[in-house]
């Protein structure tokens, strides 16, 4: 019986991971006007944006300008 107990109490699936924010499609996502690539590449940059962007919370031109260089 006490499997029986152990079996009803365990879930049947595992618990879903974390669920991140949902995010700007990439293309909207405005670039800096000094980034300069390809068309075919700014689908890429767009995606790496918007991972950081869920990680740090803010996009990483916004967040690079508050981190102070090393003297």
């Amino acid at each position: 019986m006490a499997h029986a107990e152990e079996a009803a109490a365990s879930p049947a699936q595992p618990s879903p991971g974390p669920v991140a924010t949902p995010a700007a499609e990439p293309e909207e996502i405005a670039l800096p006007p000094n980034v300069t690539c390809s068309q075919k590449d700014r689908h890429i940059v767009r995606r790496f944006i918007q991972r950081i962007e869920v990680v740090v919370g803010q996009k990483p031109w916004e967040w690079l300008a508050e981190v102070q260089p090393k003297q």
